[in-house]
């Protein structure tokens, strides 16, 4: 080992600190942790925020995993998505084939259509209204194949051949249930009783009405009026 020259100070050997003069170096300051206290530098990770659709998805996945068992996360993810286009595919079918319905069933004029069959249902339901009126409605409905409004037309009639015969007592603020109990012949409240449940039902339950029950109707009601003429 070749021994260090005499002109050359060993500053380890001498116990005095190493300093190298190449660099500059700061000073740290004695308010640093006060300065980094301020809420700008606290950083939290946020929660992600999970969507209604997500854990839908979630919940089905749960759902068709307990019933087949998938072997991986992707094979599961993979039939949610199946299944949900899918159900999506038919629903978008579903409303097409309402939408097309309905256009062919009212041949796009549903504005103009029920203009028209309000101001003549105003008529038929004013005070005004005769059996000939009535009737003449009755006809045009038939014609129109409108057979809801045509028996919104023959229930009116019903009710107004009744009070003329006097069987019922008409009042406006008296409902179909108070004229049953007013008729007294039990072959004449069976033919109301049909008139009334086919009116009802189409009327009120937006049931569709063919040619064949309105038939079936319209025989209830001139059963009655024949037998209100004996």
């Amino acid at each position: 080992m070749s021994e260090i020259p005499n002109n050359v100070s060993d500053s380890l050997a001498a116990n005095q600190p190493f300093v190298d003069t190449t660099r500059t170096y700061k000073t740290i300051s004695d308010n640093l942790a006060k300065k980094y206290a301020d809420s700008d530098f606290h950083y939290q990770q946020k929660q992600a925020v999970i969507s209604w659709w997500e854990m839908f998805k979630a919940w089905l996945g749960r759902l068709l995993d307990g019933l087949f068992e998938f072997d991986s996360q992707e094979a599961l993810a993979e039939a949610v998505d199946t299944l949900l286009k899918t159900v999506g595919l038919i629903l978008l079918v579903v409303v097409i084939f309402i939408v097309v319905r309905a256009v062919i069933k009212h041949k796009g004029n549903w504005f103009f259509e029920k203009q028209e069959a309000d101001f003549q249902l105003d008529f038929a339901t004013s005070v005004e209204a005769t059996e000939e009126n009535l009737e003449q409605l009755l006809a045009q409905f038939k014609k129109e194949e409108n057979y809801r409004f045509a028996s919104r037309v023959l229930y009116l009639l019903t009710i107004k051949k009744l009070a003329a015969a006097g069987t019922i007592i008409y009042d406006t603020d008296k409902t179909n249930i108070d004229f049953r109990r007013q008729i007294k012949n039990t072959q004449i409240r069976s033919f109301f009783d049909h008139v009334v449940y086919v009116f009802e039902n189409v009327w009120y339950g937006e049931k569709e009405l063919k040619n064949t029950d309105f038939s079936e109707m319209e025989k209830s009601f001139n059963l009655l009026t024949k037998r209100l003429n004996e």
